[in-house]
């Protein structure tokens, strides 16, 4: 069993294996774009590779562990990370262990962390085995904008009393608060915001690659600005339809602030998700203070709001992640998610995208 980073030549390849053994109507079956955006040339991979690790039996590629590149940091000391995204390894193909030579290969990077978000249970078996640091349950809020609607979605699952009482709260923004669409000025903010989080480096370069210049995905970025014009907040949020024209759903997708900007970006993005024609709003973020901001618009899900749309999957009502130091990491904090100032959302890793289109 050989394991090597992948030439971009060789997607059609990645395709193949995706569409054989998984599913043909999977996303990266149907969208040779998202495929190559998602899994870019790196420093590691040279210009001819892309970030996806390949588990070759002769020369049959029977495995694939994708690597989102993406600079990790801690309190605003920096290095690269990678979050993944679609390991899988052919069924008829397990013997070598090709799946842990894939994640071993992974944790040898040069890198400090390795990371995922939505595990399933087979992947959660091995995370734990290999000593990765686990979230089963990724804090999540949702705000109810039509009742009716979600209550029709849920069906039996909730009573409309119950999704009544998720219901979006929309909060006034303080006097000189504003919206803003313009970056300008974020690099600067986020250095200071940076110093009271553990994760993704959300800069100016981060947030164009990842939501402004999305080849697939239609997505909005928000910054609130304070009185003085200075940027204190940044949100990503985009609308997802539900199959066969029966509504959409809000997502916010990534969002962070200072520590005097997390409430009036609370109300920014009530009021976006209140115009923005959806049934609910939801966010799954792990940074605490984050989390209780948008508590003040949005709710503890109490009934089954699921995070899988394409179609909606009532099972499916949680996200978790999964994060390990990886081969430059090992000056970092033992216990990184359990740390209030960790910060993981929908966005980091692969999980704001429908399995298929």
């Amino acid at each position: 069993m050989k394991v090597r980073w992948l030439r971009r030549d060789e997607l059609p390849l990645v395709v193949e294996l995706i569409r054989d053994h998984v599913s043909p109507r999977h996303i990266l079956v149907q969208s040779p774009a998202l495929l190559s955006w998602q899994f870019p040339s790196t420093e590691l991979t040279g210009e001819e590779g892309v970030s996806i690790l390949g588990a070759f039996d002769s020369d049959t590629l029977v495995g694939i562990l994708g690597q989102i590149p993406h600079r990790f940091h801690v309190r605003g000391n920096h290095g690269r990370g990678h979050w993944t995204g679609n390991w899988f390894v052919r069924t008829d193909a397990r013997r070598g262990a090709p799946g842990l030579q894939l994640l071993g290969h992974a944790r040898r990077l040069d890198a400090l962390v390795l990371g995922c978000v939505g595990y399933n249970d087979r992947s959660k078996a091995v995370f734990t085995a290999t000593r990765f640091e686990l979230q089963p349950d990724v804090p999540r809020l949702v705000g109810v904008v039509d009742v009716d609607g979600t209550h029709d979605l849920l069906g039996s699952t909730a009573s409309r009393d119950e999704v009544h009482a998720h219901r979006l709260r929309r909060q006034p923004m303080p006097p000189g608060w504003t919206l803003s669409t313009d970056s300008a000025g974020w690099d600067q903010a986020w250095a200071t915001i940076a110093n009271d989080r553990i994760g993704t480096v959300r800069d100016e370069a981060w947030i164009r690659w990842r939501y402004t210049d999305h080849p697939v995905f239609d997505y909005q970025t928000l910054f609130l600005r304070a009185p003085d014009g200075a940027p204190r907040g940044f949100a990503a949020v985009r609308r997802e339809a539900l199959p066969g024209g029966d509504g959409a759903v809000g997502r916010i997708v990534d969002i962070a602030g200072s520590q005097d900007g997390l409430g009036p970006l609370a109300a920014i993005v009530a009021d976006w998700a209140a115009q923005a024609g959806v049934l609910w709003v939801d966010c799954a973020v792990s940074h605490r203070a984050t989390y209780a901001a948008l508590g003040t618009v949005l709710s503890s899900p109490q009934v089954p709001f699921p995070t899988r749309l394409q179609p909606p999957d009532l099972e499916r009502v949680k996200i978790n992640a999964a994060v390990a130091h990886a081969g430059a990491g090992r000056d970092l904090p033992s216990e990184m998610m359990s740390d209030p100032h960790f910060d993981v959302v929908r966005g980091d890793g692969d999980m704001d995208r429908p399995r298929s289109l």
